[in-house]
């Protein structure tokens, strides 16, 4: 089960405590978004949503090509790909 997979990376601990509040927000975001999507039936790529939950944790708009994965998401920003012509 991928939910599986999420917890795992929350288990990593290191000495570091600003990675390990970072790996603890990713998790908890991507299981969250996983469930949320999964009520919905629109379950995206565990990948995908972590691409995601970095997008959302560094605040930084996401250029991506896939942008109906992406779109499901709501608190993410996509970057608008007419300002790169």
């Amino acid at each position: 089960m991928r939910l599986s997979l999420f917890v795992k990376i929350s288990e990593i601990r290191g000495s570091n405590p600003l990675k390990n509040k970072i790996h603890i927000y990713l998790t908890q975001t991507n299981a969250t978004w996983y469930k949320k999507l999964k009520k919905e039936n629109k379950v995206i790529e565990f990948r995908d949503l972590f691409i995601a939950s970095c997008s959302i944790f560094l605040s930084i708009p996401l250029l991506t090509l896939n942008k109906n994965h992406f779109e499901r998401i709501k608190k993410i920003e996509l970057f608008d790909e007419r300002l790169l012509n």
